[in-house]
């Protein structure tokens, strides 16, 4: 194809947080400016492409609006010279470090369609993608050591209560319970339900149309452990706490992160962690397994997740450090990668 920039690495990120290369706005003078203030994503990326150079990697960074064929894109953003620079030129790349989940169909569509020559690698098994994706087939698959969860219905609780009637630790579980988009992720549209909360739920639903549920009991825990794996070798260890009041230990809704050597990290949580991750399809892919503690000293797996954010808080140096070497991972990773192309 005429004027087409040939690239080692793509980075795909979701164009309902990143603006296209193309994009007229004056204002968009970087990829993640339309997050506004908040922003820290521009300082994350600016680091990986910078470091993808460093490895002699032509990296770019792309938005799933900017997908025309598998592996290819209409525009893309470069980082160089301490500067974001637009560039509206077609690009192609063999490997994918895509950053996107669909949230409609068309994103399904440009996802679908990015990946549609089997010459284009994704960064992580799609297997893991699609069984991370779809929390409630990370329930069935996983069912020992999850969560008991069910999809909404119109008794989603008598179900709920048909599978705590049959868990070895039901006084795990309070009152009360966790209602989730099937999809979400960063704990997004996450809610905490009441005992006997049919109507609050009905109307949750009824206000959200377009997406799908599961709903799971309130468990009783301190805070989340977040282990990262690169395959099977955890590389990274952290504690997750929600904030006062709060529930959702996300750093999107107010939690706060504390990183902590594999050392500290409870025995039974490794132990859940090596059985888990025999299990899982996820060879050479980068993914965050998230494990609770119940007051009663039972481990669970509350989700997985192939897209753990590489971003940081700028008031915090230990944040950064780790950060950047997240990022030198999977640099590291995606040269290896490369080379074989």
């Amino acid at each position: 194809m005429k004027n087409l920039k040939r690239l080692d690495v793509l980075v795909v990120y979701s164009a309902y947080s990143a603006g296209s290369a193309a994009s007229k706005t004056k204002s968009y003078k970087t990829p993640f400016a339309g997050l506004g203030v908040k922003n820290d994503l521009d300082h994350a990326y600016a680091y990986f492409l910078t470091v993808c150079r460093k490895r002699q990697l032509k990296a770019a960074l792309t938005t799933s609006a900017d997908i025309i064929g598998p592996g290819q894109c209409r525009s893309y953003w470069l980082f160089k010279h301490s500067t974001w620079a637009k560039v509206n030129r077609l690009a192609e790349a063999s490997v994918i470090f895509d950053k996107f989940s669909p949230c409609n169909r068309r994103q399904k569509h440009q996802r679908e369609l990015m990946f549609s020559s089997p010459e284009i690698r994704p960064f992580n098994q799609p297997d893991l993608y699609q069984l991370f994706f779809d929390k409630h087939s990370t329930y069935e698959l996983l069912a020992d050591m999850a969560i008991p969860t069910v999809v909404t219905s119109e008794d989603s609780i008598g179900d709920l209560g048909g599978l705590l009637k049959q868990h070895q630790y039901p006084a795990d579980f309070g009152a009360g319970y966790v209602l989730k988009d099937r999809f979400g992720s960063a704990g997004n549209h996450v809610y905490q339900i009441k005992s006997g909360g049919e109507p609050e739920i009905a109307s949750i639903l009824k206000l959200n149309p377009f997406k799908r549920f599961i709903l799971q009991p309130r468990l009783q825990f301190d805070h989340e452990i977040r282990l990262i794996f690169m395959g099977d070798k955890i590389v990274q260890t952290y504690i997750r706490t929600a904030p006062a009041g709060g529930f959702c230990c996300n750093d999107h809704q107010g939690g706060s992160s504390q990183y902590i050597n594999e050392s500290q990290v409870p025995l039974k949580v490794l132990q859940m962690a090596q059985a888990l991750t025999a299990r899982l399809p996820a060879e050479n892919s980068l993914y965050a397994l998230d494990f609770v503690v119940s007051h009663n000293g039972n481990v669970y797996l509350l989700e997985g997740n192939t897209g753990p954010g590489l971003n940081w808080d700028p008031a915090n140096k230990i944040d950064e450090v780790k950060s950047h070497e997240l990022i030198e991972i999977i640099v590291a990773e995606l040269a290896k990668r490369c080379v074989k192309v």
